[in-house]
């Protein structure tokens, strides 16, 4: 939206569209950022604690799946590089 507001020819564009009009719709874009970030931040670390968690409790209530759940992790790392 900004490359496009930089874009736009200056004349014919400040004269049919007003200028709280586009403040308007960089404030809303603003609130629902200011909104739905931090949410969303903490939706992100409680899961990521739940993982973590998950996986402390599996190696301590049975070592024996230390070592597939490190497999796990190389195989899970190789596919996402």
């Amino acid at each position: 939206m900004t490359m496009n507001l930089f874009r736009a020819p200056i004349n014919e564009f400040f004269e049919r569209v007003p200028i709280g009009r586009i403040l308007n719709r960089y404030s809303e874009d603003m609130t629902i950022a200011d909104n739905q970030l931090p949410m969303a931040m903490e939706v992100f670390s409680v899961i990521l604690m739940f993982i973590f968690s998950v996986l402390l409790v599996l190696i301590e209530v049975s070592r024996t799946w230390l070592l597939p759940i490190i497999f796990i992790y190389i195989v899970y790392y190789l596919i996402l590089a």
